[in-house]
């Protein structure tokens, strides 16, 4: 199925999902706290990350289960993160969404883990409802 990569990470609330953690929930421009309790940056432009940040980056960082994975299954990783990453519409397989939904799930706090579920669950219902147009 087809799956838009480049859709922006906001949460219901309105919230934007950034793409380096350290900065936080706020425009452009503004002063901003670094994670670490460190003095007050001037971030010039921030980033919202979209579905291809997340899933790069769920897919080519280990998880402590990861340890056990194989140099084929690694490998296979990163071939879907380059496929991906490239954004835009991507073809990707049942089996490749419910891998990135149980790492994105594993690795994400509920609100970019609800934003990527809802993305491919759309997906789904999109193919169900063409497949029933052509009957």
């Amino acid at each position: 199925m087809k799956i838009n990569f480049d859709i922006k990470m906001i949460g219901f609330d309105g919230a934007e999902i950034y793409k380096d953690s350290k900065q936080a929930k706020t425009s452009a421009g503004k002063r901003l706290f670094l994670e670490d309790g460190s003095t007050p940056v001037i971030i010039p432009s921030v980033e919202i990350a979209t579905l291809a940040d997340i899933s790069k980056k769920v897919l080519l960082q280990l998880l402590v289960t990861d340890r056990e994975l194989s140099g084929e299954k690694k490998f296979d990783y990163a071939q879907l993160a380059e496929r991906i990453y490239k954004g835009g519409e991507c073809e990707v397989s049942a089996e490749e969404i419910t891998l990135l939904k149980s790492r994105i799930g594993m690795m994400f706090e509920p609100m970019v883990v609800g934003i990527c579920y809802k993305i491919f669950e759309s997906a789904k219902t999109d193919i169900v409802e063409d497949n029933s147009k052509d009957e």
